[in-house]
C-alpha cells in the first residue's frame, strides 16, 4: 500500500495553489513542465521483484528537499536551462575551495577572462537615469578584495576620507549588500543548502549549477515571491518581537 508523503500530501497540494508553491517552491503549471522535461530520464522500469518510483513522485521528493538523488542521476539538463540563465543574467560557475581568496577565484573564473578580453558583451554606457550629461559605464560591484578596472568598482580604502569618497563607500556598500543577500535566497529557497552538502566536489557543483538553474526557471514563470526572499523572513521575526497590545 502506497503510504509515502507523496500520495498522502499531493492530491492535497494540488487543490491548494499556495500550499502547493510553498511546499514545492514553484506553481503547479510549472512543476508540471519541468515534469515535462524530466519525465523521460527519471522514468525507471517496473519489474518482477518490485515496481519502480513514478516520476513525478521523484520530482515531488527532489524538490522537497532532497535534490541529490535527482542530481547525481543526471538528471537535471532540461532543454531550456541556458536560455532561463540568460533571462536573469546570472552566470554560475561554482567548484572553488573555501580557502581560496575571493580576488583568486575571481581571475581564475571564466567570467574574469571574458570581461578582460572585452568578450563578456557588457553593455555599452548609457546616460544616467539622473539626468547627467556624461554617459555611464555598467559595472560589476566588489569590495575590497578586488582590483579596480574598468567595469569592476570598489569602496576606497582607508580610514581618513573626504566626505565626497565615504558617501561613494557608503552608496556603493548598500548596493553591496543586495549581492550578500543572493545565496541566502537562493538556500532559502532550496532547503539542500540549509545543511552540509556530505557529497563529491562534482556532484557539489551540479546541485548548485541545478538549484541556479531552478531558480531562474521559477521566477522566469512564476515571478518573485516574497516569500522566498531574505526580507520576508526578517519582517516575520520582527512583527513576532512586537509587544502585545
Amino acid at each position: 500500500m502506497n503510504t509515502g508523503a507523496h500520495h498522502t500530501l499531493f492530491n492535497d497540494l494540488c487543490a491548494d495553489e499556495k500550499k502547493f508553491f510553498n511546499y514545492f517552491r514553484m506553481s503547479k503549471p510549472s512543476f508540471e513542465e519541468l515534469l515535462s522535461y524530466v519525465r523521460r530520464d527519471i522514468t525507471g522500469t517496473t519489474t518482477n521483484m518490485r515496481e519502480c518510483i513514478a516520476p513525478d513522485e521523484k520530482l515531488d521528493v527532489t524538490l522537497s528537499g532532497k535534490l541529490v538523488m535527482a542530481v547525481e542521476a543526471g538528471r537535471w539538463e532540461v532543454p531550456d536551462a541556458e536560455s532561463a540563465v540568460a533571462i536573469v543574467g546570472t552566470p554560475v560557475e561554482p567548484g572553488a575551495y573555501g580557502k581560496s581568496s575571493d580576488s583568486t577565484v575571481f581571475k581564475e573564473s571564466k567570467f574574469f577572462r571574458k570581461l578582460e578580453n572585452q568578450t563578456l558583451n557588457v553593455p555599452a554606457p548609457q546616460e544616467s537615469y539622473s539626468g547627467f550629461g556624461t554617459h555611464m559605464p555598467f559595472i560589476f560591484v566588489a569590495d575590497e578584495a578586488f582590483g579596480l578596472s574598468q567595469h569592476i568598482v570598489r569602496p576606497y580604502a582607508g580610514k581618513f576620507l573626504s566626505q565626497k569618497k565615504r558617501i561613494f563607500n557608503y552608496r556603493l556598500s548598500r548596493a553591496h549588500r543586495l549581492i550578500e543577500c543572493s545565496f541566502g535566497i537562493l538556500a532559502n529557497k532550496w532547503r539542500i543548502f540549509h545543511r552540509p552538502l556530505n557529497v563529491s566536489l562534482s556532484l557539489a557543483e551540479d546541485i548548485i549549477k541545478a538549484c541556479c538553474v531552478l531558480h531562474n526557471f521559477v521566477r522566469d514563470r512564476d515571478g518573485v515571491r516574497i516569500e522566498d526572499t531574505l526580507i520576508w523572513n526578517l519582517l516575520q521575526g520582527q512583527l513576532q518581537d512586537l509587544p502585545a497590545i
